[in-house]
């Protein structure tokens, strides 16, 4: 019988490595930077227009594709009942379902373009709140650690090794910030500037997570992920 897994072992092990990462991680302190040097003028209310604006295309190309699929229907049905001839049935069928192709392709970028702005608005946020003390942040509430949490990982993955009772955690980061760097144009001369080196956007953290087990082990890893357990984490954007 497989054991669940110790909370308060888990969240634990998961704040530390994200807040370790966090802390040392060349291409988030550059992401700051240059999210506090943009343009502030667009406010909360601009963001909940785009989104809402971007939400009513994708109505828009909803009720778009229930049109064209209810003339599918349609022509099927009038090619049954002899009411259209052969010809004409496959050439009207082909270019509405040419219509439909387009028009999936137009819904998948609209989801895009929303899940887009959705994230952009969080990380506004999560840079408006932590920028100042991202690299400090012990003394936040379980509340304020899940949000800073939520601002830098896209994903948790939990597997379990049924050999040892051990578990592997998968933290997927939104950026690839596992081990970068930064590496200067001219040693000798550093106000020329530097480049950021990405790292990797995945880290295992390995271990025992059930109150028989004590000791973490900890590695980079951009291995797949086959899940075992998956837990995506919850999305609570601000609109």
């Amino acid at each position: 019988m497989n054991k669940s897994l110790n909370i308060t072992k888990t969240d634990l092990a998961v704040w530390e490595s994200v807040r370790d990462i966090v802390s040392s991680s060349s291409i988030l302190k550059e992401r700051v930077k240059e999210e506090l040097l943009k343009d502030k003028d667009k406010s909360d209310a601009d963001h909940k227009t785009e989104l809402r604006n971007q939400k009513k295309v994708e109505t828009r190309i909803r009720k778009g594709i229930q049109k064209v699929e209810e003339s599918i229907a349609k022509i099927e049905t009038d090619r049954m009942l002899e009411r259209m001839d052969e010809k004409l049935y496959r050439q009207v069928k082909k270019n509405l379902r040419d219509e439909l192709d387009t028009a999936r392709i137009e819904l998948e970028q609209s989801r895009l373009r929303v899940q887009e702005t959705i994230s952009q608005k969080r990380w506004i946020n999560w840079v408006g709140k932590f920028h100042e003390m991202y690299d400090d942040v012990d003394h936040l509430s379980p509340e304020d650690r899940k949000e800073y949490i939520e601002g830098v990982v896209d994903q948790l993955v939990v597997h379990l090794n049924p050999d040892n009772d051990t578990h592997r955690i998968e933290v997927k980061f939104k950026f690839p910030i596992v081990g970068d760097d930064f590496e200067y144009l001219d040693p000798s001369q550093k106000s020329k500037g530097y480049d950021v080196i990405e790292g990797l956007d995945t880290h295992s953290i390995t271990g025992g997570f059930t109150s028989e087990h004590d000791g973490l082990k900890k590695k980079t890893s951009i291995n797949g992920l086959t899940d075992t357990r998956t837990h995506p984490l919850e999305q609570s954007p601000s609109q």
